[in-house]
């Protein structure tokens, strides 16, 4: 690290201070006295933030933490709340990314070629170990698609504790398929290709997964919402009486019952690249006649918390597609949310 860039910034971090800015006044980039430039930038967040953790924060609450810290660093007040603005620091136009892997996702807007895009590192541990700055005109570099992957959001209109069968029956083509018998499924697969009078009913499912409210599970790290999905789709899998579970990792989680399953412990559901009540025709045969779309899918929403070591599941809410904004209300109207998708090169923050 160069002593004259770091004395320089630490000098301007004093002048910030003083002065009466916050993060969403921008500052003249001429301004000698308190515009940092990329080389300072990095010398006073690389300085201010090594060796401190970011541990024990959910994702959204982790970039919350982060941009506390930046504000600490740099010398601003640190808000109440932080405004949703891009770039999210307006003062020396940057944005803040917290990376534990290679994947750096840009939501919502095309990359800027002058903005600073600071990536903050952490290790395994959520210990920050290093922060780098490209600016996007270096990022696009990074982009091997020049595509936007959309990336639809929800949220429950009502008391998600509440457990609740939302609809009393399955679409009109499904329910001729479905029954409220017992389905003897030891042998079967649930990544297998559903199957007339193999797959329970909307009102069945419910019965089922509801006795796992209560149940308790170790919680891999908070940041790992994959992970914890993993654990809640082995669980429906033997509560449902499969004796293996399987998974694809493809749209929807159990094919063989039609099933997508979500376990959330905040209030944003994530859906996907499909909205739930799109007529669009799955890529699967004919089920005894019968197209299935996205409206037939049934949702099994599970809501949690997380003690110390354990997550713990409160709450069902099920649905199918048909009927899912009738109970969940869609993030941002009609505006989709997306995501430009990045790699980071391999070697990039140890060079």
């Amino acid at each position: 690290m160069d002593s004259k860039v770091l004395k320089n910034a630490q000098r301007k971090v004093e002048n910030i201070k003083k002065s009466d800015y916050s993060i969403y006044d921008s500052i003249d980039i001429g301004d000698p006295n308190l515009w940092l430039t990329r080389e300072e930038l990095v010398a006073i967040l690389n300085q201010k933030l090594k060796g401190m953790s970011l541990a024990n924060f959910a994702l959204k609450t982790r970039s919350k933490e982060a941009k506390k810290l930046v504000c600490e660093a740099l010398g601003f007040p640190t808000p109440n709340s932080f405004k949703r603005v891009k770039p999210s620091f307006p003062c020396l136009q940057f944005d803040i990314y917290v990376q534990k892997r290679n994947n750096l996702q840009v939501y919502n807007e095309a990359l800027a070629a002058h903005r600073k895009y600071v990536l903050i590192r952490v290790d395994k541990n959520s210990i920050i170990s290093e922060v780098k700055i490209p600016l996007g005109s270096e990022v696009i570099f990074w982009d091997r698609t020049g595509k936007l992957t959309k990336k639809y959001q929800a949220t429950f209109g009502g008391d998600h504790l509440q457990t609740s069968l939302l609809i009393k029956k399955d679409t009109s083509s499904l329910s001729l398929l479905a029954t409220n018998e017992i389905i003897d499924l030891s042998s079967k697969s649930p990544t297998e290709d559903p199957k007339n009078k193999e797959l329970y009913s909307a009102v069945s499912l419910f019965e089922r997964l509801k006795t796992l409210i209560g149940t308790e599970f170790e919680a891999p790290k908070i940041d790992q919402e994959r992970k914890r999905g993993d654990k809640l789709h082995s669980l429906v899998c033997k509560v449902l009486g499969y004796e293996q579970f399987s998974d694809l990792g493809k749209y929807p989680d159990l094919k063989h019952q039609l099933l997508e399953l979500k376990m959330q412990t905040s209030p944003t559901i994530d859906l996907g690249v499909a909205l739930p009540n799109s007529q669009s025709a799955l890529d699967l045969e004919k089920v005894n006649g019968n197209q299935i779309t996205h409206r037939d899918i049934r949702y099994g929403i599970f809501y949690g918390e997380i003690n110390d070591t354990k997550v713990k599941i409160r709450s069902l809410l099920l649905t199918n597609g048909e009927k899912f904004f009738e109970s969940f209300n869609r993030c941002g109207g009609i505006v989709v949310n997306k995501k430009k998708q990045l790699t980071i090169p391999k070697n990039y923050f140890s060079e």
